[in-house]
């Protein structure tokens, strides 16, 4: 089955277009990181006696640990499969899993469905889908019998905060889709009474945004 809802953003967004944001370099001059294209732009970022940048020195510790909790038993999936469908049961579905139609979310699903896990997969429509995304996310809820929700945003409106923050020089623009990605998922967790939320993320790849750059996703309390 697969459910597709048109609806408007709700954030009320105003960014001044005369806003632009430069970084100031001058206090300890230029630098650019010997492993990457990181540099003293970001205010915040260190380097060490070779030239290499302490996001790349996280990068580097962050997969490590991965590596050793997988190795120890730790990140046990068959405890996190077996806990998901106790939590499911008397429901329509065990887990919401956020699809994009990548790799990520594509073998999350398919593993999902070998484990025995009923998810409904959620997919958030920003007006940047590609063709070859849609084509993916239809052929893997086909294949693997798994229900779709689509939510597509009014798009006049998301083109329009989305002019503003490149107006306004902010750089985590990705913050809109983020945050409504995120409302998504949570609201059809709510609607259909489900605790837990599945994603697929890349450690290798993705979060290496420097914090200087980005902005909270969750609001704290």
């Amino acid at each position: 089955m697969t459910t597709v809802a048109n609806a408007k953003m709700s954030p009320d967004v105003t960014i001044s277009d005369d806003f632009y944001w430069s970084p100031d370099t001058t206090t300890h001059g230029y630098q650019i990181c010997t492993s990457c294209v990181m540099d003293t732009t970001d205010p915040e970022i260190s380097f060490d006696e070779s030239g290499q940048c302490s996001h790349c020195a996280k990068k580097k510790r962050n997969l490590k640990n991965l590596s050793e909790r997988q190795a120890s038993g730790e990140l046990n999936l068959d405890e996190l499969f077996a806990t998901v469908k106790k939590a499911g049961k008397g429901r329509k579905y065990d887990a919401i899993l956020g699809v994009s139609g990548g790799v990520d979310s594509s073998y999350l699903a398919y593993m999902m469905k070998e484990n025995g896990i009923r998810p409904l997969a959620v997919h958030l429509d920003n007006g940047w889908d590609s063709e070859l995304a849609v084509k993916n996310i239809q052929q893997i809820v086909q294949l693997l019998d798994i229900d779709l929700y689509t939510h597509v945003i009014d798009w006049e409106e998301f083109r329009d905060l989305q002019l503003s923050f490149v107006k306004a020089s902010v750089i985590d623009i990705e913050l809109l889709t983020d945050l409504a990605i995120y409302a998504v998922l949570y609201q059809q967790a709510i609607k259909h009474g489900v605790k837990y939320l599945i994603m697929g993320f890349n450690h290798a790849t993705e979060g290496n945004m420097p914090r200087a750059w980005t902005h909270s996703k969750f609001r704290r309390r």
